[in-house]
């Protein structure tokens, strides 16, 4: 080999190099659009829009926690329990239809 032939194989080695350069560049900019880089986790925002029944009870003042309270039997009733337990009435719900059970 001359040196004539030895700079035209040094020649088209670099071309290759750069052709293989733009290949590479082509085929990870191919990649970041199929499969883009995984974003930094995130604590999850949990939001929750009100109901109709939620933004009643907000507009008569209810306040978390105050639910209980409002569900909660009374005095009166707290009474006739206590009254029924001892003369043998029970205050509990009517037996559904599918109970084939008699008393």
């Amino acid at each position: 080999m001359n040196e004539d032939q030895i700079e035209s194989l040094i020649v088209r080695f670099g071309c290759i190099a750069d052709n293989l350069g733009r290949i590479a560049t082509a085929i990870e900019r191919r990649l970041i659009i199929d499969h883009p880089p995984k974003r930094e986790v995130r604590d999850a925002t949990i939001t929750h829009i009100a109901t109709e029944e939620e933004q009643i009870l907000q507009d008569q003042g209810y306040e978390k926690g105050e639910l209980g309270r409002w569900l909660d039997i009374g005095r009166r009733e707290r009474a006739f329990e206590e009254n029924a337990g001892s003369t043998g009435i029970q205050g509990s719900p009517a037996r559904s239809r599918t109970d084939k059970t008699r008393s």
